[in-house]
């Protein structure tokens, strides 16, 4: 009991807060009420039978558009006509429904609150109709992973960091109790989308994927905690330590094993060890992400008390400026294009899907970072990119 006093006990003040700002969309993806019958409805019933899996295709890149849609077809009671689509439609919005409850601006209100941003991540990682469940799978990954590095890097003090690393160790709802309650409600939802994803695989008879999907979010915990542990200790690394342990704690080896998981036949054990091998291709993404990061993000780090970035390891490791230090793992950046390239160019045994999945994750990073931070700073040009794909998309 005195342990958890002490915890309750520590003050605000005294945690690495970084003070992100809020949600700028309000709850215009995250609010839909249904609206009243209307009397003209019963006369489109035979047009939405005809138009209607047309209409669920392009309403796609519409939440509120495609759940106004799937209420009308269910208010007509024709939906066991398009139990497939409708099916898809659902899927798309649940993520959406499952961030609000989690209550992230006010349970976490520490943490970058960006649902929206996550979902156009993952759009760029697959947008194909035929992944919508692999979207729906790694969407709800990638804002979990969000969770955990806010909470590890901007909140959370070691004592509480300990107790829930046994938690993710042990992976069990038993665990409830025994971390701090702020944690407890994306722990929890961190295990029931994984109990959703082997009810899936279940069925899909890919039940051998559900390991690889929890075993790589417990990676991405470790090296969170390592990164954790060097800030306890003011501990600075030497520039390949810290790549070592910065690129797992970006969270892409963990988001493509992910997103391995709700695709088709093509994904095999061997997709999956070729990941966790850190074959070339996927270690050039995996600098790609971390430096431009690095790169864009060291700034702000750095007016709290955070890790060195790779900027700072290199400028004291070797003696150069920052506008050195930039330059050189700009070339870096370049360089893992090209092995990026040359992978698709030379015969390997995973399919090329695969292969996609990952270039894919590299090409968003340039869109998201190239030019600044824009999933921790939302600003005009990443709001004008969303909108136009998912407010005003065209026809």
């Amino acid at each position: 009991m005195e342990h958890k006093n002490h915890i309750a006990s520590i003050t605000t003040s005294s945690r690495p807060l970084a003070n992100f700002h809020p949600n700028v969309w309000g709850d215009r993806f995250l609010v839909y009420s249904p609206q009243p019958c209307k009397d003209g409805e019963k006369g489109l019933v035979e047009k939405l039978k005809e138009e209607v899996k047309v209409e669920l295709k392009e309403a796609s890149n519409d939440i509120i558009g495609l759940l106004k849609l799937v209420d009308a077809i269910q208010r007509l009671g024709i939906e066991y006509h398009f139990e497939e689509e409708i099916d898809q439609a659902k899927m798309q919005v649940n993520y959406i429904l499952w961030w609000k409850d989690l209550e992230v601006p006010t349970k976490l209100f520490y943490a970058r609150d960006r649902m929206v941003e996550c979902y156009f991540w993952i759009m760029g990682a697959y947008f194909e109709p035929k992944y919508a469940k692999g979207r729906h799978i790694t969407t709800k990954m990638i804002a979990i992973a969000s969770l955990f590095d806010d909470t590890f890097d901007a909140y959370a003090t070691f004592e509480e960091l300990e107790l829930f690393m046994v938690a993710i160790e042990r992976w069990s709802m038993s665990c409830l109790d025994e971390i701090p309650e702020y944690m407890r409600g994306f722990y929890k939802a961190l295990l029931e989308a994984f109990e959703d994803i082997e009810e899936y695989m279940i069925k899909k008879g890919t039940l051998y994927r559900l390991d690889y999907g929890i075993e790589a979010m417990k990676v991405m915990a470790r090296d969170y905690f390592t990164e954790i542990k060097w800030r306890e200790e003011k501990y600075k690394p030497k520039s390949e330590e810290y790549m070592h342990v910065a690129t797992a704690s970006s969270a892409y080896t963990s988001l493509i094993i992910c997103s391995f998981l709700g695709m088709g036949d093509c994904v095999t054990k061997e997709a999956f060890e070729f990941v966790l091998s850190l074959q070339d291709i996927v270690k050039a993404t995996l600098n790609i992400c971390r430096l431009t990061d690095d790169i864009v993000g060291h700034e702000f780090e750095r007016k709290r008390e955070h890790i060195p970035s790779m900027v700072e390891c290199y400028t004291e490791e070797h003696n150069k400026s920052k506008e050195e230090a930039v330059d050189e793992l700009l070339k870096r950046i370049e360089t893992a294009w090209k092995l990026i390239n040359e992978a698709f160019l030379k015969p390997t045994k995973i399919p090329t899907p695969l292969l996609t999945r990952i270039l894919n994750f590299a090409r968003v990073i340039e869109v998201i970072y190239s030019k600044g931070d824009w999933y921790t700073h939302v600003g005009p040009e990443m709001q004008k990119l969303i909108t136009q794909l998912l407010i005003d998309p065209v026809p």
